[in-house]
Protein backbone atom coordinates (compact mmCIF):
# COMPACT_ATOMS: atom_id res chain seq x y z
CA UNK A 1 0.00 0.00 0.00
CA UNK A 2 1.52 3.17 -0.86
CA UNK A 3 1.70 6.40 1.33
CA UNK A 4 -1.06 7.90 -0.52
CA UNK A 5 -3.13 5.43 -0.04
CA UNK A 6 -3.09 4.98 3.51
CA UNK A 7 -3.67 8.76 3.70
CA UNK A 8 -6.74 8.36 1.79
CA UNK A 9 -8.29 5.69 3.90
CA UNK A 10 -6.96 7.79 7.58
CA UNK A 11 -8.63 10.81 5.75
CA UNK A 12 -12.02 8.85 4.90
CA UNK A 13 -11.76 7.01 8.39
CA UNK A 14 -12.02 10.61 10.36
CA UNK A 15 -7.98 10.39 11.29
CA UNK A 16 -6.37 13.71 9.76
CA UNK A 17 -3.13 13.18 8.25
CA UNK A 18 -2.88 16.28 6.46
CA UNK A 19 -2.82 16.58 2.94
CA UNK A 20 -3.27 13.74 1.22
CA UNK A 21 0.45 14.15 -0.89
CA UNK A 22 2.26 10.76 -0.27
CA UNK A 23 4.87 12.23 1.80
CA UNK A 24 4.94 10.40 5.26
CA UNK A 25 5.11 13.01 6.85
CA UNK A 26 4.29 14.36 10.81
CA UNK A 27 1.05 14.45 10.55
CA UNK A 28 0.58 11.02 8.85
CA UNK A 29 2.80 9.60 11.40
CA UNK A 30 0.91 11.15 13.96
CA UNK A 31 -2.34 10.13 12.11
CA UNK A 32 -0.79 6.40 12.09
CA UNK A 33 -0.07 6.69 15.66
CA UNK A 34 -3.92 7.80 17.04
CA UNK A 35 -5.41 5.16 14.59
CA UNK A 36 -2.73 2.49 16.20
CA UNK A 37 -4.12 3.69 19.47
CA UNK A 38 -7.91 2.96 18.72
CA UNK A 39 -7.30 -0.17 16.79
CA UNK A 40 -5.34 -1.85 20.06
CA UNK A 41 -1.85 -2.35 17.62
CA UNK A 42 1.65 -1.62 18.49
CA UNK A 43 1.85 2.30 18.66
CA UNK A 44 4.85 3.22 16.71
CA UNK A 45 3.33 6.06 13.92
CA UNK A 46 4.72 3.32 11.30
CA UNK A 47 2.46 2.12 8.94
CA UNK A 48 3.49 -1.42 8.18
CA UNK A 49 1.39 -4.16 7.59
CA UNK A 50 -0.78 -4.75 10.72
CA UNK A 51 -1.82 -1.48 10.43
CA UNK A 52 -2.61 -1.64 6.69
CA UNK A 53 -4.69 -4.70 7.36
CA UNK A 54 -6.34 -2.73 9.98
CA UNK A 55 -6.69 0.68 7.91
CA UNK A 56 -8.60 -1.32 5.50
CA UNK A 57 -11.07 -3.48 7.98
CA UNK A 58 -11.85 -0.43 9.39
CA UNK A 59 -13.23 0.61 6.14
CA UNK A 60 -14.75 -2.58 5.52
CA UNK A 61 -16.41 -2.13 9.05
CA UNK A 62 -17.11 1.35 9.33
CA UNK A 63 -15.17 1.67 12.42
CA UNK A 64 -14.81 5.95 12.07
CA UNK A 65 -12.84 7.83 14.63
CA UNK A 66 -14.43 11.03 16.11
CA UNK A 67 -11.86 13.10 17.49
CA UNK A 68 -11.90 14.91 20.53
CA UNK A 69 -13.01 18.54 20.02
CA UNK A 70 -11.91 21.18 22.58
CA UNK A 71 -12.94 20.87 25.94
CA UNK A 72 -14.72 17.20 25.25
CA UNK A 73 -12.41 14.18 26.99
CA UNK A 74 -12.37 11.05 26.54
CA UNK A 75 -13.43 8.50 28.90
CA UNK A 76 -10.12 7.79 30.60
CA UNK A 77 -9.83 11.53 31.35
CA UNK A 78 -11.82 10.74 34.33
CA UNK A 79 -9.71 7.98 36.13
CA UNK A 80 -6.67 10.95 35.74
CA UNK A 81 -6.44 12.06 39.28
CA UNK A 82 -3.87 14.48 39.22
CA UNK A 83 -3.91 16.20 35.49
CA UNK A 84 -6.13 17.54 33.29
CA UNK A 85 -5.72 17.34 29.33
CA UNK A 86 -4.72 21.41 29.09
CA UNK A 87 -1.43 20.96 31.23
CA UNK A 88 -0.39 19.11 28.03
CA UNK A 89 -1.01 21.39 25.63
CA UNK A 90 1.93 22.66 23.16
CA UNK A 91 2.29 25.89 24.65
CA UNK A 92 3.90 27.98 21.17
CA UNK A 93 0.21 29.80 20.89
CA UNK A 94 -0.15 29.30 17.57
CA UNK A 95 -1.09 26.17 16.84
CA UNK A 96 -4.53 25.69 19.20
CA UNK A 97 -2.37 23.16 21.73
CA UNK A 98 -3.62 20.17 20.61
CA UNK A 99 -1.75 19.27 17.35
CA UNK A 100 -2.30 16.08 18.18
CA UNK A 101 -3.68 14.71 21.32
CA UNK A 102 -1.97 13.43 24.52
CA UNK A 103 -1.75 9.46 24.43
CA UNK A 104 -3.47 7.45 27.27
CA UNK A 105 -0.21 5.66 28.06
CA UNK A 106 1.69 9.03 28.54
CA UNK A 107 -1.06 10.43 30.51
CA UNK A 108 -1.39 7.52 33.08
CA UNK A 109 2.30 7.10 33.32
CA UNK A 110 3.19 10.77 34.48
CA UNK A 111 -0.26 10.27 36.82
CA UNK A 112 1.35 7.43 38.81
CA UNK A 113 4.69 8.99 38.78
CA UNK A 114 2.97 11.98 40.39
CA UNK A 115 1.33 9.87 42.84
CA UNK A 116 4.44 7.76 43.61
CA UNK A 117 6.29 10.58 44.53
CA UNK A 118 3.42 12.55 46.86
CA UNK A 119 4.24 16.19 45.82
CA UNK A 120 2.92 18.47 42.96
CA UNK A 121 4.27 18.06 39.28
CA UNK A 122 3.38 20.18 36.39
CA UNK A 123 4.27 19.78 32.81
CA UNK A 124 3.38 22.89 30.43
CA UNK A 125 2.72 25.61 33.31
CA UNK A 126 5.94 24.58 35.26
CA UNK A 127 8.46 25.98 31.61
CA UNK A 128 7.92 22.24 29.98
CA UNK A 129 6.16 20.61 27.47
CA UNK A 130 3.40 18.13 26.46
CA UNK A 131 2.01 17.94 23.24
CA UNK A 132 4.64 19.88 20.48
CA UNK A 133 3.75 21.24 17.46
CA UNK A 134 6.46 20.36 14.94
CA UNK A 135 7.11 24.57 14.58
CA UNK A 136 7.71 24.87 18.40
CA UNK A 137 9.23 21.64 18.48
CA UNK A 138 12.16 22.83 15.96
CA UNK A 139 11.92 26.43 18.53
CA UNK A 140 12.96 24.46 21.69
CA UNK A 141 15.82 21.99 19.98
CA UNK A 142 13.91 18.85 20.06
CA UNK A 143 14.75 16.02 17.79
CA UNK A 144 12.95 15.56 14.47
CA UNK A 145 10.99 12.37 15.62
CA UNK A 146 10.75 13.50 18.76
CA UNK A 147 8.18 11.45 21.35
CA UNK A 148 6.38 15.06 21.99
CA UNK A 149 5.06 15.33 17.76
CA UNK A 150 3.07 12.21 18.55
CA UNK A 151 1.43 12.75 22.49
CA UNK A 152 3.51 10.39 24.63
CA UNK A 153 5.86 12.51 26.13
CA UNK A 154 6.18 15.36 28.75
CA UNK A 155 8.55 17.07 30.60
CA UNK A 156 8.26 16.82 34.62
CA UNK A 157 9.03 19.46 37.11
CA UNK A 158 8.23 19.47 40.88
CA UNK A 159 9.62 20.51 44.32
CA UNK A 160 10.81 16.45 44.37
CA UNK A 161 14.85 16.06 43.30
CA UNK A 162 15.12 15.02 39.32
CA UNK A 163 16.76 12.23 41.17
CA UNK A 164 13.89 10.96 43.38
CA UNK A 165 11.77 11.85 40.09
CA UNK A 166 13.37 9.17 37.74
CA UNK A 167 13.44 6.70 40.15
CA UNK A 168 9.55 6.82 40.59
CA UNK A 169 9.52 7.19 36.83
CA UNK A 170 11.78 3.86 36.58
CA UNK A 171 9.57 2.04 38.89
CA UNK A 172 6.22 3.17 36.77
CA UNK A 173 8.06 2.22 33.49
CA UNK A 174 9.94 -0.52 34.35
CA UNK A 175 12.42 -1.62 31.16
CA UNK A 176 9.94 0.01 28.35
CA UNK A 177 9.88 3.92 27.50
CA UNK A 178 12.20 6.84 27.83
CA UNK A 179 13.67 8.31 30.79
CA UNK A 180 16.13 11.71 30.50
CA UNK A 181 17.22 13.30 33.60
CA UNK A 182 18.07 16.73 33.77
CA UNK A 183 18.88 19.55 36.24
CA UNK A 184 15.20 20.97 35.93
CA UNK A 185 13.09 17.62 35.70
CA UNK A 186 12.98 14.84 33.68
CA UNK A 187 11.27 13.51 30.87
CA UNK A 188 9.44 10.20 30.53
CA UNK A 189 7.44 9.00 27.32
CA UNK A 190 5.88 5.58 26.56
CA UNK A 191 8.02 5.07 22.99
CA UNK A 192 8.06 1.20 21.90
CA UNK A 193 11.15 0.27 23.32
CA UNK A 194 13.77 1.78 25.89
CA UNK A 195 16.13 4.47 26.44
CA UNK A 196 17.95 6.51 29.12
CA UNK A 197 19.98 9.33 28.98
CA UNK A 198 21.11 12.24 30.97
CA UNK A 199 20.94 16.00 29.72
Amino acid sequence: MTVEQIQCLLTYLGYNPGAVDGVNGLKTAAAVLVFQQQEGLRQDGVPGPETQEALLSAVATGRMYTPVMGNQSPDWWGDIRYFKRDEFRCPCGRCGGFPVEPQESMVRTVDEIRRRLGVPVSVVDGGGSGVRCAAHNAEVGGVANSQHLFGLAADLHSAASPAEMKAAAEEVLGHTGGIGLYGWGIHVDTRQGYARWKG
